[in-house]
């Protein structure tokens, strides 16, 4: 087999697994609501998993516009955390809040 041949056969499966990853990153995690312990169980580009009020599945958004219906666009401080639980950096960032929880 040529140098050739065997360049196009790595490709095609470099290509192939590279369609897999992105088709899992959008399409294979939960929704926007969905529940979840990590940010990878949450489907999208910008899905995250908010363990604020409760573990759901969120998005990062600049207005409530971006958010689904009833849903709010709340600033939220971010501490990112190795793998020792050894804080590495502090931020802030908007995500979509659902709604609070109402008693009858």
């Amino acid at each position: 087999m040529s140098n050739k041949v065997k360049a196009a056969i790595i490709a095609a499966f470099v290509v192939l697994l590279g369609g897999a990853w992105l088709g899992l990153t959008l399409f294979g995690g939960n929704p926007v609501g969905g529940s979840c312990y990590t940010d990878s169980e949450c489907n999208g580009f910008d899905g995250v998993c908010w363990t604020g009020g409760g573990s759901y599945c969120s998005k990062n958004c600049a207005t409530t516009a971006d958010c689904p219906a009833q849903w709010t666009c709340n600033d939220v401080a971010i501490t990112n955390i190795d793998g020792s639980g050894n804080t590495v950096s502090t931020g802030s960032t908007r995500m979509c809040a659902r709604p609070a929880a109402t008693t009858p």
